[in-house]
């Protein structure tokens, strides 16, 4: 030990010193480690969280006293433990200890040697955290942390959900292999009847109450009126849910076989018939009596064509059904017989309903409250999460941020569902979601970043808007002239594509997908030189038909039934209308004109966040490669969705979401898609620049965030930092400014 120690320079140790520190074991003074003036420690920013950045370096050793502590404590709490290594310099003015490097020994790395210890050396405990957080799923209304420590109960808002008008189209077709319909009476001088179901079967269905005939499904029915119960199996739109206006279309070809036998007269018929009272299918009434045959009609036989086209209301609890009927009377002492078959039938039917909702009340979590309460759960610590984008004044914030009423629901809240409905027959699920699909969803619809940040001491997760992990202010300077530089172009920064929007929630089978707008959809720019493609892609659904089907199966008429969107978590784009109660946006919110080429537009909503208006919202980020092409165009290639919408946001151009957008049309780029890459040596007053922050239009912002300063050939240039090396002579890579 004695002459490892004797290779340190007391006056070098005098103004520059080590510390370990522990929570339980407290701070230890140690000589400098092992390989810190040689390993190659690194300042590095996170490419996908601009915000983040990471310090690290490769094993540094530790000797005498440091080595026993460090064994201490891994003997008691092992790779958990939690140590920082911090290093201090006496200021040249005031003579003060100041910090100028800080981090975290990886205790999952030790290794132990005769007489030393090699650790490696880490960014801050958070970010450690969140990295190996981040993807997993945790239930939101829990109670606990993930560490076990006690939290309090889940605050949520109330969203009043006016719904959406949607326009439903069902079809239904007589299938080749099912296309006969027969019924059979006999009798001795008595009347007779029976009904059979045209054997429908649903093509395409918008009508969840629509269903499938059971071929020859028969029923006896004696009466003229022809006013026998119902079968279910005879119904083609069964026990609506609540009125119901639809508009019926019918196109029927058959042809009929017949055999009579000592019948006084005979009737065939075909009938659209509405039956009430749910599932008892009591007759309500004939809605048209399509064709009426009698004896020497049916013997003339066909074939027949006919076609009805009206609109029926149905009320709760009623049903339709398209049938044959055939009636006779037998004459007396004669065995009579009737049997007829409709053959070669071929039917189509449409159903077309401009379908409305009753208003509903949803529980929600905006979007500050919900990655503080996950943050929260994950770390163990309050007060570790900040963001002004989803800031608003009631919660501690100067100002509302832009998405600070952006809301967040999943299926069951929607369906008027809470934790305190589970039971054995309803397994209520609770909100679940991650970090990361918490963060990749608002990065997707409002291009946000994330960054680790130390305020008053402590570590904190800062979530904001791309730009301002891109200040446009000179925080780092650099004193002398830079050498051996180098300009590479930063390919990784320039897109030939783009794939915006939402990974599901545009598959709706009820109304065939064709007018939901939030989808994903893929934009084509102007390079061609690199084949590479910007892609933000929301985890969670913003689709307004998805939420509104799920809203439509209410907690206190659908107790036990699953619905395909019950843990699927939606995006609401939401607005205040009284304290304690909020809205969705329509479009006089934010728009200039009425959209077009979507159904019922007063009552579309999350119009800000359909794909080509969150690309919009990206420009910043799209343009610098695009920035020298101001002519040429960002266009439409392909979308999963209703790609005819358009809208025109206000004190802004008109678009469709198959339209194009004008490069120039772009936000200024946060930067130039060229690497610099030079040495400048990194000295305590260089580090403590790196280190600091700086007063930003009333804000203190890490100096990371700003613009590095350099000389290069006498005059001065600007980049943002992404990796420094400061050891030896120090290597510096930055991400060119635009100019």
């Amino acid at each position: 030990m004695a002459s490892i120690m004797g290779n340190i320079n007391p006056a070098y140790f005098d103004r520059v010193r080590y510390i370990l520190y522990h929570d339980k074991y407290g701070r230890s003074v140690i000589p400098e480690p092992i390989g810190w003036r040689t390993d190659e420690k690194e300042y590095s920013r996170n490419l996908k969280y601009s915000g983040v950045i990471a310090k690290f370096s490769n094993n540094l050793t530790f000797i005498g006293t440091a080595k026993d502590y460090l064994l201490q404590i891994d003997e008691m709490e092992g790779i958990e433990a939690k140590v920082t290594l911090t290093r201090e310099e006496r200021n040249h003015q005031t003579d003060f200890w100041e910090e100028s490097y800080t981090g975290e020994l990886d205790m999952s790395t030790i290794k132990e040697k005769e007489s030393q210890v090699s650790l490696k050396f880490n960014s801050g405990g958070l970010h450690q955290i969140l990295k190996s957080k981040e993807s997993e799923k945790v239930e939101i209304e829990r109670l606990t942390t993930l560490d076990g420590r006690p939290i309090s109960e889940l605050s949520t808002e109330r969203v009043e959900l006016d719904g959406k008008r949607i326009f439903l189209s069902s079809t239904m077709y007589v299938p080749t292999t099912d296309n006969t319909a027969t019924m059979r009476n006999s009798t001795n001088g008595n009347t007779r009847g029976m009904t059979v179901g045209v054997p429908l079967k649903v093509k395409n269905r918008s009508h969840e109450h629509l269903k499938s005939v059971l071929p020859n499904t028969t029923i006896g029915d004696n009466s003229h009126e022809r006013n026998a119960k119902g079968n279910v199996g005879n119904m083609f739109f069964y026990n609506a849910d609540r009125e119901r206006k639809l508009k019926i279309k019918i196109n029927l070809v058959f042809d009929i076989n017949y055999h009579l036998d000592d019948t006084r007269w005979a009737e065939y018929k075909v009938l659209l018939s509405s039956y009430q009272n749910g599932a008892s299918l009591d007759f309500k009434k004939h809605e048209d009596e399509m064709l009426y045959l009698n004896k020497a009609g049916i013997i003339e036989r066909g074939p027949f064509e006919l076609t009805y086209e009206g609109e029926i209301t149905l009320n709760e609890g009623e049903s339709l059904a398209l049938h044959f009927n055939q009636l006779m009377d037998g004459q007396n002492g004669h065995n009579a017989i009737m049997q007829t078959t409709a053959y070669d039938i071929e039917c189509d039917i449409t159903i077309e309903e401009d379908s409305e909702f009753k208003s509903t009340k949803s529980e929600v979590i905006l979007a500050h409250e919900l990655g503080s309460r996950l943050a929260h759960i994950i770390t163990g610590s309050t007060e570790n999460f900040h963001s002004e984008v989803s800031g608003r004044k009631e919660i501690g914030y100067k100002e509302d941020g832009e998405a600070s009423y952006l809301g967040m629901a999943h299926g069951f809240w929607l369906r008027q569902f809470t934790g305190r409905d589970r039971t054995e027959q309803n397994k209520y699920k609770g909100f679940a979601t991650s970090f990361r699909d918490y963060f990749d969803s608002l990065d997707a619809v409002w291009n946000l970043g994330m960054g680790i940040e130390m305020y008053r001491g402590k570590e904190r997760i800062r979530v904001e808007k791309e730009s301002y992990f891109y200040q446009n202010v000179v925080t780092i300077r650099l004193p002398n002239e830079v050498s051996n530089y180098q300009r590479t172009r930063a390919k990784e920064y320039c897109y030939s594509s783009i794939d915006i929007g939402y990974a599901k929630g545009w598959e709706n089978e009820e109304a065939m997908g064709l007018d939901e707008y939030n989808a994903k959809t893929t934009f084509q720019t102007c390079i061609t030189r690199v084949s590479k493609s910007y892609t933000k892609i929301s985890k969670y659904l913003a689709g307004v038909y998805p939420m509104e089907f799920a809203r439509r199966k209410p907690q206190k008429d659908y107790p036990t039934e699953d619905h395909r969107y019950d843990k699927e978590i939606f995006l609401l784009d939401m607005k205040k209308v009284k304290p304690d109660v909020y809205s969705l946006r329509k479009w006089q919110d934010d728009f200039s004109e009425k959209p077009k080429g979507v159904f019922s537009p007063e009552t579309a909503s999350n119009l800000r966040l359909s794909p080509i208006n969150i690309l919009k919202r990206h420009g910043d980020v799209i343009s610098p490669c695009l920035d020298k092409y101001p002519e040429k165009y960002i266009s439409y290639g392909s979308s999963e969705g209703n790609s005819k919408l358009v809208t025109k946001m206000k004190q802004n151009n008109e678009h469709a979401e198959n339209g194009r957008i004008l490069n120039s049309e772009l936000n200024r780029p946060l930067y130039t898609p060229d690497w610099v890459e030079f040495e400048h040596v990194v000295d305590s007053r260089i580090m403590k620049q790196i280190e600091g922050t700086t007063l930003v239009q009333g804000k203190q912002v890490p100096n990371f965030y700003g613009l590095v300063e350099y000389k290069r050939k006498g005059k001065y240039e600007r980049g943002f930092l992404f990796n420094c090396k400061p050891n030896g002579k120090g290597k510096w890579k930055l991400l060119k400014a635009y100019k």
